[in-house]
């Protein structure tokens, strides 16, 4: 099977990165979900609720930066 998708740029440049970038966003997204339930699962090292709100927020972070085109 083979497809092609047709962008407008740079009108459409958001929606080709996304394009681009869904399947490192998909692993970014899994990545943060395992962490987040192996902290659940096996306990986690945070003493306070916002250790835990700051490391699930660098998570986040770096999924957005994916999100907003850093592919890495």
């Amino acid at each position: 099977m083979t497809a092609t998708i047709t962008f407008k740029l740079p009108e459409e440049n958001v929606e080709h990165v996304w394009a681009v970038g869904a399947p490192v966003m998909a692993a970014s997204i899994a990545v943060a979900l395992c962490q987040t339930r192996s902290w659940l699962k096996h306990g986690h090292p945070f003493e306070t609720v916002e250790e835990a709100i700051n490391a699930v927020r660098m998570i986040l972070e770096e999924v957005a930066g994916v999100a907003e085109g850093s592919l890495a």
